[in-house]
């Protein structure tokens, strides 16, 4: 028969493993390699004129600044660390590798930039932001023989959602790739 302290401790127990696991309904589906390397992609700037669709180099306008290409991956970690909490993430990052090393890329340079929520302070959040980013590429390379030059981490300076709400803050833990040639 069970006491209640034994009761009270296992719930506490199942209260502090849920906690420590921090997965987001940010992006809980993985995004598929063949995504991945179109988004990855240099796609040329094109207008449509009359139903005709005239590129970039056809026109005299002047050019345009265009953001380079990227993609948003939910890589989910555990909580204030750099190890993968759960095996979506690892899913995730096989998609990934499998686009970063596909033909279609070949050649292509890329930054790996971790993200993180606001909680904790910035320095706190700097720091594991380059940690997870590194982690990541590490993965990479292990896996896939793929690794970039460039790995950063940008903490909670870049948020794209509030960070006032459990949703928003799922969405700014993030790892980006971002295409640099």
């Amino acid at each position: 028969m069970y006491n209640h302290k034994k009761i009270a401790w296992l719930l506490c127990c199942i209260w502090v493993c849920l906690a420590v696991v921090e997965p987001a309904n940010a992006g809980d589906a993985v995004v598929g390699s063949d995504e991945l390397i179109h988004q990855l992609q240099k796609q040329p700037l094109q207008r449509k004129t009359r139903g005709f669709v005239i590129s970039e180099s056809e026109t005299a306008a002047p050019p345009q600044e265009a953001t380079p290409p990227s993609a948003t991956i939910y890589v989910y970690f555990i909580s204030g660390m750099v190890e993968f909490a759960d095996k979506q993430s690892k899913l995730q990052l096989d998609a990934l590798g499998r686009a970063l090393t596909s033909k279609s890329l070949e050649g292509a340079l890329f930054e790996i930039s971790g993200h993180t929520d606001s909680v904790g302070s910035d320095a706190y959040n700097m720091n594991l932001s380059k940690r997870r980013a590194a982690t990541v590429n590490a993965y990479l390379e292990q896996n896939f023989a793929y690794s970039t030059s460039s790995v950063t981490g940008y903490g909670e300076t870049r948020p794209v959602a509030s960070n006032d709400t459990k949703e928003g803050r799922a969405k700014n833990r993030r790892v980006v790739i971002t295409r640099l040639n």
